[in-house]
């Protein structure tokens, strides 16, 4: 049997003189701090509603810091890289009407192609600063990550190295053809307001050839030189309207408007449509 404690002891008496008025003390504190310490403690930190030990604590917490900076695209999911490098969507987003050239190439690395196969990797930097003053850096193919799901590697930016100089005179060359095309295939015809109706429907059918080609046809009438024999308004008006119906069926349309005075000199433009 344990005997009774004594309730006045030194020990007792000098725990109540030192010890308990310390702990009976109030620190005032307002509601105000109070509801902002337990609101900012709610938000730093995790609830975990099991027990759990520190190390499976720590693991929960690296999880959500990743779930949470997670881009919400799924397509970039698996894609992984530098974010340096210019891939289809970065141009797409940046809705340019052409490729990177020159420094707006920020890769670290390329592929380059200078007179012969591709070469690299290669330092971007490093291909910029040996470029002259007639050459630039051309990108011909984005930069592709890799992808996990899919099992491929990446491939680095195909880019080319061309000379300005050339390639002007190229585009000049080029745009030279093209006109030379464009005017190869346009007829000129004329014809009077004199013409009469068997030669009319003959040179009607020669312009319908052209038409029927796919050709452009610029069609004159004017009055016959050195002739004192002239048409009335209503005998032009007539001849206007029989070219019109000659020609305007189906597929051949006037693309640009007439020009000029019925009776004196007048031009019309007939386009065609090109059989495929």
């Amino acid at each position: 049997m344990k005997a009774a404690r004594c309730l006045f002891n030194s020990r007792s008496a000098l725990y109540r003189v030192f010890v308990s008025p310390a702990g009976l003390l109030e620190v005032p504190v307002s509601r105000a701090a109070f509801t902002l310490t337990q609101r900012s403690l709610l938000v730093s930190q995790p609830r975990f509603l099991t027990t759990t030990s520190p190390r499976e604590r720590n693991a929960k917490i690296g999880k959500l810091a990743v779930e949470a900076t997670e881009d919400d695209g799924k397509e970039e999911e698996n894609l992984k890289y530098d974010r340096r490098y210019t891939t289809a969507a970065t141009i797409k987003k940046a809705n340019r009407d052409r490729m990177p050239q020159d420094h707006e190439i920020t890769d670290p690395k390329i592929m380059v192609i200078d007179n012969g196969p591709p070469e690299g990797p290669l330092n971007t930097r490093f291909v910029l600063s040996k470029l002259t003053a007639d050459e630039s850096l051309r990108m011909l193919e984005p930069y592709k990550p890799a992808d996990r799901k899919k099992g491929t590697r990446e491939t680095l930016a195909l880019c080319k190295i061309v000379n300005k100089r050339e390639e002007y005179a190229h585009k000049q060359q080029v745009k030279a053809t093209k006109q030379a095309q464009a005017k190869a295939k346009t007829k000129a015809m004329e014809l009077t307001w004199a013409i009469g109706s068997h030669d009319l429907t003959t040179k009607m059918r020669q312009v319908a050839g052209f038409l029927d080609k796919g050709s452009k046809v610029d069609l004159t009438v004017a009055r016959k030189k050195r002739s004192k024999t002239q048409v009335s308004p209503a005998e032009a008006e007539a001849i206007l309207a029989k070219i019109r119906e000659e020609l305007l069926v189906t597929g051949v349309r006037e693309h640009r408007p007439a020009e000029g005075v019925v009776g004196q000199t007048m031009r019309l433009y007939f386009e065609g449509t090109k059989k495929t």
